[in-house]
């Protein structure tokens, strides 16, 4: 028999209803000791980190004992993994180029002790590294048992950027970039590549998109021509279905709060 005294959880809109993946979260090395010297074990299980102990019934006097030990200071969680993929895809603080710091002493207005679950609210604290989260004992022993602490991440929102570059023989005559829900991309406006191709440039303009790893909209790449033999404008797709921008393609143009994120894509043709 066991009991778990503490639970956290991760959630993310980039994955939407499914778990976050390549992160996990691990006590520091001086948690970790700690720990060990209570019988306490941290395990991933069921899309959440549980901190378990195997004396049902002392959860009370379990955290009063890491209380007395830590001597005022918390339990220190890390993000581990693949962190610069994470922040790519996570709308981060202003300034902020990594997951910030969270802590059990910041929580969110809008829940209280009797909830089930406690939101953690990311706090600006240069004496705190980034990417960790503290959890003080006597701020999970108030809790009620069984309640999550939860970290809600949204989806990085940045203007997309395509660029299209033509290398077949056929010339583009008035080429546009529309999404399945008739969005049109504004463009387009011919770009100098680092490789010295020509491209030409179409974005979300002051929009900024939403990344998702299962994304539900489509982008399609169209060309307009008036026929020679009539006066009738023809529409022709030549891309039904374009490679949406990733996390990867991230750019990042200077730093602090001046600094200006897109994610470009480049389209051969």
């Amino acid at each position: 028999m066991s009991e778990c005294l503490l639970r956290v959880r991760i959630d993310h809109t980039w994955y939407g209803d499914q778990p976050i993946s390549g992160i996990t979260l691990c006590p520091d090395a001086q948690t970790d000791a700690i720990l060990q010297r209570f019988d306490l074990w941290w395990r991933y299980e069921g899309a959440q980190w549980l901190l378990y102990s195997d004396r049902v019934g002392m959860r009370a006097a379990l955290l009063a004992g890491l209380a007395r030990e830590l001597d005022s200071r918390p339990l220190c969680i890390r993000f581990v993994g693949n962190l610069d993929h994470l922040s790519s895809i996570t709308a981060l603080p202003p300034g902020s180029r990594t997951v910030p710091h969270y802590s059990s002493r910041a929580v969110d207005a809008g829940t209280d002790e009797d909830a089930a679950e406690l939101v953690l609210k990311p706090k600006s604290n240069a004496a705190a590294p980034p990417a960790t989260i503290w959890l003080y004992p006597d701020d999970v022993a108030r809790a009620v048992p069984g309640t999550t602490w939860c970290i809600r991440l949204e989806a990085a929102r940045l203007p997309w950027i395509y660029f299209v570059v033509n290398r077949s023989q056929n010339p583009l005559n008035q080429p546009f970039i529309r999404t399945s829900d008739g969005q049109v991309l504004a463009g387009p406006v011919e770009t100098q590549m680092p490789d010295g191709d020509t491209a030409l440039r179409f974005d979300t303009g002051t929009q900024a998109w939403a990344f998702n790893r299962t994304p539900t909209l489509r982008l399609g790449l169209f060309d307009r021509f008036r026929s020679p033999l009539s006066d009738q404008t023809t529409e022709i797709c030549l891309i039904r279905s374009m490679p949406l921008p990733v996390s990867g393609a991230v750019r990042w143009d200077g730093d602090g709060p001046d600094r200006r994120v897109s994610a470009a894509t480049i389209i051969y043709l």
